[in-house]
Formats: C-alpha cells, structure tokens, sequence
C-alpha cells in the first residue's frame, strides 16, 4: 500500500498475505543500517478479524480490498 492511500485505510479492512485484517494504525519510523545510514519506513498495525492478535507488517506489503 502507498502511504498515501493509508489514512483511506485505517479501520478499514486489507490483506496481507492471503488474509483479512483490519488496519488500525500507520506508524512512520527511522530505519539506522550498520553504516548509519538512514531511512524512513512505514509500518502498518493490523488486527486479526477473528482472533482479535495484533502485528505490525511493513505497509508496502498491506493491500487494499
């Protein structure tokens, strides 16, 4: 998912790998590699339909429905 189609997203339901969740946050963050570089990622916190879990996943691999 783009990070600007995100906020149409939160509460919403999306799949991510095969399954329905719904998308309860987008977090920004900054990712440090060993060198020190740096960069800014996107995360996605989804909610399990059924089981009620949570998990955060890398919001390039959330899908809109």
């Amino acid at each position: 998912m783009e990070i600007k189609r995100a906020k149409h997203n939160l509460l919403c339901l999306v799949h991510y790998e095969g399954h329905e969740y719904i998308m309860q946050e987008c977090i920004l963050w900054m990712a440090q590699d060993v060198f020190g570089g740096r960069q800014l990622r996107y995360s996605a916190i989804l909610q399990d339909k059924t089981a009620g879990s949570i998990m955060r996943v890398p919001l390039e691999a959330v899908e809109e429905i």
